[in-house]
């Protein structure tokens, strides 16, 4: 199962990771705060959410670290991946809440497009969402169930 802390999803302060890589931020793999919700808005266009809910409006990610104050950056490929984690949070509620069978049909043929996403590869070990899926395909949710709990408990995409 992913776990909040992906290697992808390292948020670095600018300032360390300028001293670190002796570049500045245009010539790293790095974006702003900005950057990265461009990012995850382009991404967002490429893919549907269930319906009665949106994307979050910008700013998404945060200018400046809570810690210090110093700009914040994000690794490029960030904002894909927080996009598509809040799709799959969202159809995979809609999976589990469904209440009739046109409803779940429809979340669950979102939800196996899982491995298309930017979340997908990025994770640490796609093979325990493949599993998930083959079960949800079963017709058990169960494991896409605790996988939100998980997952997604952070997420405002609750109808």
């Amino acid at each position: 199962m992913r776990i909040a802390a992906m290697g992808l999803a390292a948020v670095l302060v600018w300032g360390s990771a300028a001293c670190a890589t002796g570049r500045d931020n245009s010539e790293s793999n790095f974006l702003t705060a900005t950057q990265a919700d461009q990012e995850y808005l382009a991404e967002a266009r490429r893919w549907q959410l269930p319906d009665g809910l949106d994307w979050p409006r910008p700013p998404i990610h945060e200018e400046k670290s809570n810690v210090d104050g110093a700009p914040m950056v994000y690794e490029a490929g960030y904002g894909a991946v927080m996009a598509t984690e809040y799709w799959y949070c969202s159809w995979g509620r809609a999976l589990v809440d469904a209440e009739d069978g046109e409803e779940r049909s429809r979340a669950l043929a979102e939800v196996l497009k899982l491995p298309q996403t930017a979340y997908f590869q990025n994770i640490e070990n796609p093979d325990s969402d493949v599993r998930m899926l083959t079960a949800a395909q079963a017709g058990d949710y169960t494991h896409i169930a605790a996988d939100l709990q998980l997952n997604c408990a952070d997420q405002g995409n609750r109808r």
